[in-house]
């Protein structure tokens, strides 16, 4: 929750009121893409005295949002079909990273819906946001390609040394003799400062957050780039607090120790008893019950 969707949803905002153009977002599926219309997209334009005067409303349909001079579609980005059909000059992807991707019939979503600006070559904007998962997937390969790669620096509060907030400088206390639980580790966890330090309190957070500023980290483009990335983690987010993400962590830490234990045990059994199965040999043997009038002869 650090404003990804939020920027798009302002982006649409600026399309709308100050260049109607078709415009096209594309969610993973099809419920995310109703869900988003009707929660997220109608409210902000319905309260934003600007949009609601150019919103058709009753011309509208989930997925087809209606507005003076332009049409807002909304896609899912698991159906090809459903992405290439519209030629359109704004493209947003939302959650890119959990779309599908290619098939051997057709191409992944991703390229698809770029066919669909080919039109408005050289007016055309793409977006593209996620919560990153493997680094063969799309969002990382866009970050990596991007000409130029921005980070958002924050003020240390008590060195003022511009920093990067990072998972590292997230300290909570160690258990050794396991006699604390999870929670109350995370009860100690605060952020501390990498160049001086220093201890920055989640009431402080919210303050650095706002001094902060976007700085270009790969430093290579001399021109106007064709390509931006921004990269930003939870620990910026206002939602969450130290304690949150690392109660997090350690669950999911307790998770994986779990799993590795199983695993463990697992390779184990395979290794010691399926030699001894190899080996073995059951006899079987019935008794037969016994019958009276046989026996007699």
């Amino acid at each position: 929750q650090v404003g990804g969707t939020e920027a798009l949803i302002n982006a649409t905002g600026w399309i709308i009121t100050q260049n109607p153009s078709p415009t096209l977002i594309v969610y993973p599926t099809d419920e995310l893409a109703k869900d988003v219309s009707n929660d997220k997209l109608k409210p902000a334009y319905l309260k934003t005295k600007e949009i609601k005067s150019r919103f058709f409303q009753t011309k509208s349909s989930e997925k087809n949002l209606r507005f003076r001079g332009m049409i807002l579609y909304l896609r899912s980005g698991n159906t090809a079909a459903a992405v290439s059909s519209k030629s359109v000059k704004y493209l947003f992807f939302d959650e890119i990273d959990k779309m599908a991707g290619a098939t051997k019939k057709e191409a992944n979503p991703y390229n698809l819906a770029v066919e669909r600006t080919r039109t408005y070559k050289y007016s055309k904007k793409i977006y593209t946001c996620s919560t990153p998962t493997l680094k063969e997937n799309y969002i990382w390969k866009f970050h990596e390609r991007a000409e130029v790669q921005k980070y958002y620096f924050v003020p240390c509060p008590h060195c003022g040394e511009m920093i990067i907030l990072k998972w590292q400088q997230v300290r909570f206390q160690n258990d050794e003799d396991n006699k604390m639980t999870i929670e109350e580790r995370a009860e100690t966890a605060s952020y501390y400062c990498q160049e001086c330090g220093a201890e920055i309190t989640d009431s402080e957070k919210r303050a650095i957050i706002r001094q902060g500023e976007w700085r270009d980290m790969k430093k290579t483009c001399r021109e106007k780039p064709t390509s931006v990335s921004f990269h930003i983690n939870a620990l910026y987010s206002f939602f969450v607090s130290w304690k949150d993400i690392a109660l997090e962590f350690l669950r999911m830490s307790q998770m994986t120790a779990l799993s590795v234990a199983l695993l463990i045990t697992a390779v184990w059994w395979l290794g010691t008893t399926l030699p001894l199965l190899r080996n073995y040999k059951q006899i079987n043997y019935v008794e037969v019950e016994q019958h009276a009038i046989r026996q007699s002869f």
